[in-house]
């Protein structure tokens, strides 16, 4: 029961997410407000109106008034203080059934008897007498607020976004679960802000987030699609073209504590075969480059000598026992003659080698807990994963 509870629980959080979403992208304006966990869940501002809004998912339950009694107390208290102003109310309801018992349009003594009225501890209280309102102003709030209890079901909003997301972005529906995702994780973001100014964001804003190539999930996401469709979307938008280009390639990838040696010599294999090009017909012959971060000086030792013993050809940026690590060294370039597989390097040195290279750079950072770094020049693309295997399947 209490694991049914809890998914209940999650479910509606991303119900609201999911309207949120849903609202921004049905806005005409560009410029238009939408401020999360403001008023309410979300709040709409355009130049003429302020709508706040709030969101309720009860899939499992039977409607009945008392459920959306203090959701409507809370409106009324807030609008007690703000009757000159031009704000609205809604609340976005979806219930298993009974949406019958409320009758449209409602009359103004049913509307103070069970959404204006509540008894605890045995004493009636009748809000609008406790704030000193009278039935004009009643009728006011009335006028303001919109109670929808038949709002769209779970599965419906999803696909009514992923059809406005195809709209708006003009993607292949094969991607649109990963950009369906991101969307959710970038309003779960902005809503745990502590600064109500951070929680606001414009329709242009969000498209913009949404564009960007970065993928920042988080796990409630990941696991709500599941790791294997959420690694088989990242490699068919990332790492599924068939005629790569030239480009310098840096694959960063955060270690955990008790890694294999086998484990990062697959690694190293698999981003190797994928990236390089060193046959004699290739015009620009190239490899990628390798960071491993928290890898301890021992078991980058113990890799390469790996390596090595496997006559596996790499460059580590220095020439000799004692000497300093050269950038100069490490860019140079891997062909047929010297068949040069993988660039091997440490992360504090990657602005030097950056900074060097006149070619295209792009960068794929792969974190378990952390990013730990960030490139503005240059393309680059954050992923999350659980453990390093998961770097295997993506690629």
């Amino acid at each position: 029961m209490k694991t049914r509870q809890a998914n209940d629980i999650i479910k509606g959080y991303f119900y609201q997410f999911n309207k949120t979403i849903y609202e921004i992208l049905l806005q005409d304006n560009n410029t238009t407000k939408i401020k999360i966990e403001s008023i309410e869940d979300f709040d709409i501002e355009t130049d003429d109106t302020y709508t706040a809004i709030q969101c309720k998912y009860y899939s499992t339950q039977t409607y009945n008034h008392s459920v959306i009694k203090k959701a409507i107390i809370c409106m009324f208290k807030h609008f007690s203080n703000n009757k000159s102003s031009n704000l609205n109310y809604k609340i976005y309801a979806n219930f298993k059934d009974g949406q019958s018992k409320l009758h449209n349009p409602i009359e103004l003594d049913f509307f103070k008897d069970n959404f204006l009225t509540y008894k605890e501890e045995g004493i009636i209280h009748k809000v609008y007498e406790e704030l000193n309102l009278n039935d004009t102003e009643i009728k006011m709030f009335m006028e303001k607020i919109d109670i929808d209890i038949n709002a769209t079901d779970y599965d419906s909003l999803e696909l009514d976004i992923k059809e406005l997301l195809k709209k708006e972005l003009n993607i292949a529906d094969d991607l649109i679960d990963l950009y369906f995702m991101k969307a959710g994780s970038i309003i779960k973001n902005i809503a745990i802000k502590e600064n109500e100014d951070e929680r606001m964001i414009t329709k242009q804003r969000f498209i913009d987030l949404l564009m960007d190539i970065n993928v920042i999930l988080d796990k409630w996401y990941i696991t709500k699609i599941g790791k294997e469709k959420y690694y088989s979307l990242i490699r068919k938008k990332y790492f599924s073209k068939h005629n790569i280009s030239p480009y310098e390639r840096f694959f960063i990838i955060e270690c955990p504590e008790n890694i294999q040696i086998s484990t990062l010599k697959k690694i190293t294999n698999a981003i190797s075969d994928k990236w390089s090009k060193l046959s004699k017909r290739t015009p620009q012959p190239f490899c990628p480059y390798i960071v491993f971060v928290n890898l301890s000086e021992n078991n980058l030792l113990l890799l390469k000598q790996s390596l090595y013993n496997d006559d596996f050809k790499f460059i580590d940026g220095y020439d000799f026992k004692g000497a300093k690590f050269s950038a100069k060294s490490i860019i140079q370039e891997a062909n047929y003659k010297n068949n040069i597989k993988i660039k091997i390097f440490n992360l504090e040195e990657i602005e030097n080698v950056l900074d060097i290279l006149q070619n295209t750079k792009e960068i794929y950072q792969f974190y378990i807990n952390n990013k730990v770094y960030k490139n503005k020049k240059n393309y680059q693309i954050d992923i999350k994963i659980d453990d390093l295997e998961d770097v295997l399947n993506i690629i």
